[in-house]
């Protein structure tokens, strides 16, 4: 049984973290507390103001600490969208738990309707998508002000979140592109054609992902489409598959 942690709640819902989750943020933090992250986002600085970059290498790890911190708290948001809109819709949640790279709500009851199951799907990345228009325009208001390390602090959020918008968008089981999928097409066929055709396009996306991931040599690409393969394969269980989030 995997090992959990209960880090705090919102609006009643417990925080959840794996001890696998502890050991990917200590490499999260070190990635990002590199000077080469600080230095390359600060390129999109004026040249002379990119000569403050700090050198100091606790400075930088302390950069890489907050950055972590930051990306997960954007995670966060991205499930805490999923649970709040999955109660609005009268639908518990029994809690929110950070593993790994990601994130997911478990709910205690499935959503009565597919526009439910909808709403609840498209909640968290609308979240995240706000998330990247509001650092965007942070990043337009505080250009000529804010130090290489804050800009660079902000820049890292944007793109992490356009990568989390982008990698859940993707219509393909477990992502909640794939759930959005499966909500419409339940609207139209049964509960088991709609998740069987999502299944298909699961498969369909991965072939693709790994096709472009070998033409780019992009080993991560490789290990994403291996993921949805056999998410694809081994997911039997419609209720078991839409609990979660």
């Amino acid at each position: 049984m995997t090992r959990k942690w209960n880090i705090g709640s919102i609006n009643k819902t417990p925080i959840n973290v794996t001890l696998a989750w502890v050991g990917v943020f200590i490499v999260v933090t070190l990635n990002f507390g590199s000077m080469d992250m600080i230095y390359t986002m600060s390129h999109l600085l004026p040249v002379e103001r990119q000569l403050a970059v700090p050198t100091n290498p606790i400075v930088n790890l302390l950069f890489g600490f907050a950055a972590a911190v930051l990306v997960y708290v954007s995670i966060l948001l991205h499930e805490i969208g999923h649970s709040e809109v999955a109660k609005r819709n009268g639908v518990a949640v029994e809690s929110i738990e950070l593993f790994l790279f990601g994130g997911k709500a478990e709910m205690k009851e499935l959503p009565d309707t597919p526009m439910k199951a909808l709403k609840i799907a498209a909640a968290g990345p609308l979240v995240s998508i706000a998330l990247v228009i509001g650092l965007f325009l942070l990043t337009l208001i505080t250009y000529n002000i804010a130090s290489p390390t804050t800009f660079a602090m902000i820049t890292v959020l944007i793109f992490m979140n356009t990568i989390i918008t982008i990698f859940n968008l993707v219509p393909a089981y477990p992502l909640d592109g794939g759930r959005i999928l499966r909500s419409v097409l339940q609207m139209k066929y049964s509960e088991e054609k709609a998740h069987t055709r999502t299944l298909e396009t699961t498969k369909t996306a991965g072939f693709c992902i790994a096709v472009l991931s070998i033409q780019f040599m992009e080993p991560i690409g490789l290990v994403f489409s291996g993921f949805l393969y056999a998410a694809s394969e081994y997911s039997t269980s419609i209720e078991e598959s839409t609990l979660t989030i």
